[in-house]
């Protein structure tokens, strides 16, 4: 943002600006829809910068995503953001560390 538009009293949410957290939907077994929000300023108090993203796997770890600013011009001193590209990168699924694994049999040779 627009450093006039944050506004210049320091507080002590200042180290936490630029921090978000994705909250991510996956539809269709490859689908990816997320919500994002972002932690900013705007004229010395705290705000939320929102965005909605989508992400569809490419290629091996590839993926194609979009993304869209959802507020408005004068909320964020800029025109909102639209993006669309290519990423790449790991997804963190902690669902794994919990799932049961079949149990091992131990069979004799025949």
């Amino acid at each position: 943002r627009d450093p006039a538009l944050r506004g210049g009293s320091p507080s002590s949410l200042d180290p936490l600006i630029g921090q978000s957290v994705l909250i991510e939907k996956t539809l269709f077994t490859r689908l990816g829809v997320g919500y994002k929000a972002t932690l900013d300023r705007i004229q010395d108090r705290a705000d939320l910068v929102h965005q909605v993203q989508l992400r569809y796997p490419f290629y091996k770890g590839i993926w194609l995503y979009g993304s869209q600013d959802l507020d408005s011009r004068e909320n964020l001193g800029r025109d909102p953001d639209s993006e669309v590209g290519l990423k790449g990168g790991l997804k963190f699924d902690p669902s794994e560390w919990f799932k049961k694994k079949p149990p091992v049999e131990n069979s004799p040779g025949k």
